[in-house]
């Protein structure tokens, strides 16, 4: 019975401290005099002092049922925006990977054609001709035509009248 109820008391320390220690300074102490008035607690003592005895056994103050609530209530709800704002920077998390992951397969199909074109304009035709200067005549008239069409691609999706 005790070990049961020292459990729920520790669960409830535990929220207590965690709302504590999220209020901000500012609000820590209007937090602290709202809650002593709450209990029905001045903030400041009137009138005569009361002896050592009496107040150990006054600092042994519980939390209301409400007051409970309350901190169970703002622990769930900042709980739900936390969870809210993993779940939406994971989304855009994703999104940007799946976006990459579209580009590369976009560079790989492209790189995959130019690798086509190569081998079917240059090598075929070094392979049947022998002359090495024709060769590479016709590789750097192949590569000065590619990085063109590139050129011309980024300057036209400048532009807005063409997309990669």
């Amino acid at each position: 019975v005790f070990s049961r109820t020292n459990s729920m008391l520790k669960i409830e320390t535990e929220m207590f401290e965690k709302f504590f220690n999220r209020l901000e300074p500012k609000d820590a102490g209007a937090e602290k005099h709202s809650s002593l008035l709450d209990m029905g607690q001045a903030p400041y003592p009137r009138g005569r002092r009361k002896s050592k005895s009496r107040i150990t056994v006054d600092r042994v103050i519980c939390l209301t049922v409400e007051q409970k609530c309350d901190l169970v209530q703002r622990d769930l709800d900042e709980t739900k925006e936390d969870l809210q704002l993993m779940k939406e920077n994971s989304e855009r998390s994703l999104q940007n990977y799946l976006a990459i992951l579209e580009e590369a397969d976009i560079r790989l199909v492209e790189i995959k054609r130019a690798m086509i074109e190569f081998d079917k304009d240059i090598v075929k035709t070094i392979t049947k001709k022998k002359g090495s200067v024709i060769a590479s005549d016709k590789v750097l008239r192949y590569m000065e035509d590619r990085i063109r069409s590139r050129v011309s691609k980024r300057k036209l999706a400048l532009n807005g009248f063409f997309s990669f």
